[in-house]
C-alpha cells in the first residue's frame, strides 16, 4: 500500500501539480538543504527521480487535523540524494483531492548506512531463527 500510494503522489506530482501543496516549512527546508527554490523545482525533483533509495518509514494519523470527520494519514519516507539522508512526508486529503507535502528536510538519522545495515542484519537473523 505505501508504495502504491507513493507511485499515486509521484503521478500527481508530474500530472497535477495544482494538486500537490508543500507546507510552507516544505518549501523552506527544500530550498535551505536541498535548493529546491520554487514548488515547480520540488515537484521535478521527485517526479525525476530525486528521492533515491527510497525507504517506507511509518504512517499515522495526522495529529493537526482540524477536522475529525475527515480521517487524514501522514506516510513518511527516509530518502538519500547527493550525499544527502532526506526525509519527506506527505497526505490526501480525499475531502479536497489535494496532496500536501508536510515534511521535505535532513533526516534527523545521520547515520542511516548503520541503521539499513542493523535492519538488515535483524531481518536476516529472523529468517533463520524461522528455517531452524
Amino acid at each position: 500500500m505505501p508504495y502504491n500510494l507513493f507511485k499515486m503522489f509521484k503521478i500527481a506530482c508530474r500530472d497535477s501539480p495544482y494538486d500537490v501543496i508543500p507546507f510552507k516549512q516544505a518549501m523552506d527546508d527544500a530550498n535551505k538543504i536541498f535548493n529546491l527554490r520554487t514548488k515547480k523545482s520540488l515537484l521535478a525533483f521527485i517526479v525525476n527521480d530525486g528521492l533515491e533509495d527510497l525507504t517506507f518509514i511509518n504512517k499515522k494519523e495526522w495529529e493537526q487535523n482540524q477536522n475529525p470527520d475527515n480521517s487524514i494519514e501522514v506516510y513518511a519516507y527516509r530518502f538519500r540524494t547527493r550525499a544527502i539522508a532526506g526525509y519527506i512526508a506527505f497526505m490526501f486529503n480525499r475531502q479536497t483531492e489535494k496532496w500536501l507535502i508536510k515534511s521535505f528536510h535532513q533526516s534527523e538519522n545521520r547515520n542511516t548506512a548503520m541503521l539499513e545495515a542493523m535492519q538488515k542484519a535483524l531481518e536476516n537473523k529472523s529468517l533463520e531463527e524461522s528455517n531452524d
